[in-house]
């Protein structure tokens, strides 16, 4: 008599995590065949993927060992379907560990399959391309050649084009690669700089390839408002040009802002930013505690003078409130009253298709006086001319573009 024996029942969850940890291929092909599952995870939620990058970042021996061995592994699980975005308890992925251990040959390899580089982590917010670029990012490393090498690689069209989300990778790998700029001079400066462009271009290029507006439009909202916010928060002012996404914008205007504009709810952000008047006495007594505060400090019989007094206010002033929240705040009261006034009175312009110009006229012009008040902000905060000229940028209008969805999605 014939007796079958059957193995799976002795082997469990664990043989396959440890077996992904030793990068032991051979092991990890028995436990996937007896029917474990190749996303099965350990009490903090890790999978196989995990233990593989982990294992591989602390694995001794020969590195190009190592890489053998970890690329025969990963593709046995992705022959059985391993979910490579897949993420702990902590929202960390396979591409995070192998980012921060610098495991270059598993990255590429993780990005070839498909694996989302935008995902951040549930402990520092960052995303894996942060993670591989931190020390940079932090100022504690100056790039050398292997980082520009492998930042050209990973932002290559093919590896983008790879990605749940290919507009998104290459608006954050222009992101990403702008602040490493930022950090560099000379020659590594310009070069990351227009690796940070071409990224950009590329985004642009995706989203104009779409072979019509209603293919664009389910693009650019697949994801909510995730992608506008990305351009907007990145100031990403190439790729807000694109004619599909200046359209998209103006249909919002056009479309939702005027059919809501007689509902309660689409007043609601604006009311709250035209009560906030209602604070400017708390703005007054604010100033006379400020100034008990300069007589405090300058105890002097000298000051009797009226105009050595208001020389002496002005310079405490200067001195102990340039960087004080209460004048950012009363500089931001005021930019956002005006602005909320320009958005009402815009919805309650009358409105149809056969003048639909005229209104576009109108709402740039709202965005030019909105910019208009916030260069004068930007004046007024900064320490001297150089700061105000290189930290100047149109907040203003792309706040503006993002208080209308946010206060539009309340009846969607």
């Amino acid at each position: 008599m014939e007796v079958t024996m059957d193995f799976s029942k002795a082997l469990d969850n664990k043989d396959l995590l440890r077996a992904a940890y030793d990068l032991d291929n051979e092991m990890a092909a028995v436990c996937l065949e007896a029917g474990i599952s190749v996303n099965c995870r350990d009490d903090s939620g890790s999978v196989a993927l995990h233990y593989l990058a982990e294992g591989a970042a602390v694995k001794s021996g020969d590195p190009f060992t190592v890489k053998r061995q970890g690329t025969a592994l990963l593709d046995s699980l992705l022959s059985y379907r391993a979910d490579l975005n897949i993420s702990d308890r902590q929202n960390i992925t396979c591409l995070h560990i192998a980012c921060a251990n610098n495991l270059f040959w598993l990255v590429h390899e993780l990005l070839q399959h498909g694996a989302d580089p935008t995902l951040r982590d549930g402990l520092t917010g960052e995303t894996p391309v942060e993670m591989f670029y931190h020390s940079i990012l932090k100022g504690r490393k100056y790039p050398d050649s292997s980082d520009l090498h492998s930042a050209t690689a990973m932002c290559r069209a093919a590896l983008v084009l790879n990605s749940p989300s290919p507009i998104m990778t290459s608006l954050h790998y222009a992101h990403v690669y702008r602040r490493i700029a930022e950090r560099c001079d000379g020659k590594a400066k310009m070069k990351y700089t227009s690796l940070s462009r071409s990224c950009e271009q590329v985004s642009q290029d995706l989203l104009q390839s779409c072979s019509s507006f209603m293919e664009a439009r389910h693009v650019i909202q697949a994801d909510g408002i995730a992608l506008l916010r990305c351009a907007v928060s990145d100031q990403h002012s190439h790729f807000l040009q694109s004619s599909f996404l200046q359209r998209h914008i103006e249909e919002l205007w056009y479309g939702e802002a005027f059919y809501n504009a007689g509902t309660l709810s689409h007043w609601f952000i604006p009311l709250v930013f035209l009560l906030s008047p209602l604070l400017l006495p708390i703005v007054a007594v604010a100033y006379g505690i400020v100034y008990s505060i300069f007589r405090w400090i300058y105890q002097d019989a000298t000051l009797r003078d009226l105009s050595r007094k208001l020389k002496y206010y002005i310079v405490f002033l200067g001195k102990h409130c340039r960087y004080s929240p209460y004048i950012r705040f009363t500089t931001n009261l005021c930019v956002y009253v005006v602005l909320a006034s320009l958005l009402t009175a815009k919805c309650t312009l009358p409105f149809s298709l056969e003048v639909r110009w005229a209104a576009v006229d109108g709402w740039i012009a709202l965005l030019w006086v909105g910019f208009a008040i916030f260069e004068v902000k930007q004046l007024h905060v900064s320490t001297n001319v150089g700061t105000y000229v290189h930290s100047s940028w149109h907040d203003v209008i792309y706040l503006a573009l993002l208080l209308l969805h946010y206060g539009l999605q309340f009846n969607h």
